[in-house]
């Protein structure tokens, strides 16, 4: 019987929860009016009063999220972590909560999402992780989400993106990577996620889209590739018919649209300020969204009788489709000297 009790307390002590200390928080209960509490332990039932719906951390100091910091919390629908200074989250972290649908972990201090780190909360629908540090994702590391609609990861520090993330994850309409040092968009990158409506990699370092990266995909509502590096688009990036309700591509550093890009889309909207393009294209373009009945969306940034619109080439006087990098010097030092000085977001200077 001693040898019993002994091994019943060294495994109470191995799953003893120490996750947080003198945490305060806000909670919404099922029945009646939010309230504050104070944890120590882990975000579990004996934690509170009564059954608990949504869970608000903020402005705590919590390092890291550990095995079962949020555990056995079958009505739980949301919970909150905001500058709570969390560098590290295990893939343990969350454990036997069936109804958890969004989890924000928001203005932190994570750098690194490990593999299959939400695979325990099937039940996702929302993931926000912006204004962190990452800048490595494990592959799976949004495995495993049948539910998973949107996500967020903009302002953090990822310099590449791969589709190996989402693997057996779906369902994503709305993915938001803006505001990172992301580089390239690979072949394929949105063949799994076909339900794609909004797709946001505006304010990046893309300099390049493989071919076929938005295969697979129809009709989006939004594609934002505004403030990059993008010297071209070539057509094969779009291996079929698709249709973009708005679509952002100022502020690179484009001087064409090639034909058979312009054939395969059906733009509702389309920003073009802010880039170099050669006068004789962008008149085609325009023509273009003429005919479709098109609108070009103005650019706030980019508002002022003496901003150029384009520049024109010294060897043609027609469109040819090849990057021309004397017209794009030629543009950006216009847009150098303009006083007063150009609104920063109108274009890529540097």
């Amino acid at each position: 019987m001693l040898v019993v009790v002994v091994l019943a307390l060294k495994w109470s002590a191995a799953h003893k929860c120490d996750s947080f200390e003198d945490v305060e928080m806000s909670v919404q209960p099922i029945r009646g009016e939010p309230y504050k509490t104070t944890i120590n332990g882990c975000i579990e039932r004996p934690a509170f009063e009564n059954t608990i719906i949504e869970a608000y951390i903020r402005h705590q100091t919590i390092p890291r999220l550990g095995q079962d910091s949020v555990r056995n919390m079958k009505h739980l629908h949301g919970v909150q972590f905001y500058r709570c200074q969390i560098s590290v989250i295990e893939p343990s972290a969350f454990r036997n909560v069936p109804s958890l649908r969004s989890i924000q972990i928001v203005a932190n201090d994570l750098a690194e999402v490990p593999g299959g780190v939400f695979s325990r909360v099937p039940s996702l629908e929302s993931l926000k992780l912006n204004s962190n540090k990452i800048f490595n994702i494990e592959e799976d590391g949004f495995g495993d989400l049948p539910l998973l609609k949107k996500i967020y990861l903009d302002h953090n520090r990822l310099e590449v993106w791969k589709k190996e993330w989402f693997t057996n994850t779906t369902e994503i309409d709305v993915m938001d990577f803006r505001y990172n040092q992301i580089k390239m968009l690979p072949k394929r990158a949105f063949s799994d996620l076909r339900r794609l409506r909004e797709i946001y990699f505006d304010h990046n370092e893309l300099e390049s889209i493989q071919a076929e990266a938005f295969g697979g995909l129809k009709k989006l509502d939004y594609l934002g590739l505004r403030y990059n590096r993008l010297r071209s688009i070539d057509s094969k990036v779009f291996p079929n018919e698709v249709v973009i309700k708005s679509m952002m591509v100022d502020a690179n550093y484009l001087n064409f649209l090639p034909k058979g890009l312009r054939t395969k889309l059906q733009v509702g909207e389309l920003n073009i300020f802010g880039n170099p393009w050669k006068c004789p294209c962008l008149d085609q373009i325009l023509s273009w969204l003429h005919q479709t009945n098109a609108t070009v969306k103005t650019s706030n940034s980019c508002r002022g009788e003496n901003v150029p619109v384009c520049s024109s080439p010294s060897t043609s006087s027609t469109c040819v489709d090849t990057v021309d990098e004397e017209v794009t010097e030629t543009y950006l030092q216009g847009l150098r000297k303009l006083k007063p000085p150009l609104d920063k977001y109108c274009a890529r200077l540097d």
